[in-house]
């Protein structure tokens, strides 16, 4: 197993709506917002607390893009998982 991998241990997101930005093209723009908290697989990086949180912004269509990916790789690991079993 590669000793480089992290689990993921935490996910967080938020909607928003930009308010203040210095150019008036961004304002009244709307955002998704995830934090996710990985942490190592190995062992004796994990004990130092090594966890790591990623951030992601997405806009709206990004993010329902990704949800979309998202959903058509789950029905391809379940068709996958149904032709296994005997």
């Amino acid at each position: 197993m590669d000793s480089n991998t992290s689990s993921l241990v935490d996910v967080s997101w938020n909607i928003g709506v930009t308010t203040a930005v210095s150019c008036e093209a961004g304002l009244g723009k709307a955002y998704v917002h995830f934090k996710l908290t990985t942490e190592p697989k190995n062992a004796a990086v994990r004990e130092v607390n090594a966890r790591e949180n990623v951030h992601l912004n997405f806009t709206p269509a990004e993010f329902y893009k990704l949800l979309h990916e998202m959903e058509r790789a789950m029905k391809s690991l379940e068709e996958v998982t149904r032709t296994e079993k005997p």
